[in-house]
């Protein structure tokens, strides 16, 4: 983590060495941002005014998974793949996704709600 730049750092187990940095977006409704080996930038962002729904997009706005969350009585989340264009990488952004918003702030009903969602 930084501190005028916030971000994530990826590690091998038992290892010093950073294999990966996602800063944190400075874009306006953005979270993360992750870059493709190919240069390639994915940006997790929230894609509705009105509700909580966070999705990994392309630059061309093309969703490739969406995170729905729903909280009040009975809080709840739904992830849905739209588009895998790797199965590995696929795998990485839900877990980045889930970490990011979990972590994001919202209360602990929220962050379990997201935790519990089946995928």
């Amino acid at each position: 983590m930084g501190f005028w730049h916030p971000y994530i750092s990826i590690r091998g187990f038992n290892s010093a060495e950073d294999l990966m940095h996602l800063p944190f977006s400075n874009k306006w409704g953005g979270l993360l941002n992750y870059k493709r080996p190919d240069g390639q930038v994915l940006d997790l962002i929230n894609v509705s005014f009105w509700h909580q729904i966070w999705a990994w997009q392309k630059f061309d706005r093309t969703i490739l998974i969406e995170f729905q969350i729903r909280i009040g009585l009975k809080n709840r989340a739904t992830v849905i793949v739209k588009q895998a264009d790797d199965a590995a990488e696929t795998v990485l952004l839900l877990a980045l996704g889930c970490y990011a918003l979990s972590s994001y702030g919202w209360d602990d009903d929220a962050a379990g709600a997201l935790a519990a969602t089946n995928y």
